[in-house]
């Protein structure tokens, strides 16, 4: 008889990925983003424009050129030391101590600038800025669930460093024509820091990720410990990589 040709094999439907977004979880990341923005686009653009009619503009290229030279050596010294750190707690620490500094060091460099100055004042925020900007990384990866996490630090990434870090320079200019400049400056991005270090803590304390078909938000470190995954390493709670599978 006739043989029947075989069957055809079955094709699975893959659906669409579903977009999954924490809106106010995006709001408050802005608000991490803001004083490490602030505080990099005065140091590195607007400083060093701005010494050049003290110091000329071959000192002022060259405090730029210091400054980025010096943050790529310290970003990736931060950034190993992350790992074995508490990002939260880093994360709080470098911002409210950059944001109680930020005050006295522009009252003190602004009152009477000079190359010797600049340097002390990058010397003392820029470390605890690398931790800022490392801190951030670690904390936001895990935080955003998998299918919205690229578009959630995307927005956050840019609204943060569009809103502090791309008007700084118009910002400091403006304050600069007033006798009071530099206590307007200097209180600018101490407010502007503390309230990252806040939107720190809020974030630590707030839930980290959407579970899919379970009602509101759980913790993915509490995810972790009940499937059986990798034990907390301390300080930092569970493992990055854990934290990311959770997610």
């Amino acid at each position: 008889g006739a043989v029947s040709p075989p069957p055809e094999p079955e094709v699975a439907e893959v659906g669409a990925p579903q977009l999954k977004l924490d809106i106010l979880g995006i709001m408050f990341a802005i608000g991490i983003y803001v004083g490490g923005a602030l505080v990099f686009y005065l140091s590195t653009v607007w400083l060093p424009v701005y010494l050049t009619q003290f110091l000329g503009p071959v000192m002022g290229l060259a405090g730029t050129v210091a400054v980025a030279v010096f943050a790529l050596i310290l970003i990736p010294i931060a950034g190993v030391a992350i790992d074995y750190l508490d990002p939260y707690l880093v994360g709080m620490a470098s911002r409210a101590l950059n944001g109680l500094l930020a005050l006295p060091l522009l009252l003190w460099l602004l009152q009477a600038p000079s190359l010797t100055r600049f340097g002390i004042a990058m010397a003392v925020m820029l470390p605890t800025l690398a931790f800022d900007f490392v801190s951030t990384t670690k904390i936001l990866v895990p935080y955003f669930h998998a299918e919205g996490r690229y578009l959630s630090l995307a927005l956050a990434q840019n609204a943060g460093v569009g809103l502090t870090g791309g008007t700084a320079p118009m910002v400091a200019t403006f304050a600069m024509r007033y006798s009071s400049g530099p206590a307007i400056l200097g209180g600018y991005v101490s407010i502007a820091l503390l309230l990252a270090a806040l939107s720190v803590l809020i974030l630590r304390c707030r839930p980290r990720c959407f579970v899919p078909g379970a009602p509101g938000w759980a913790s993915a470190a509490s995810r972790v410990a009940d499937a059986g995954g990798a034990k907390p390493r301390p300080p930092g709670g569970p493992s990055y990589s854990a934290l990311l599978e959770s997610c």
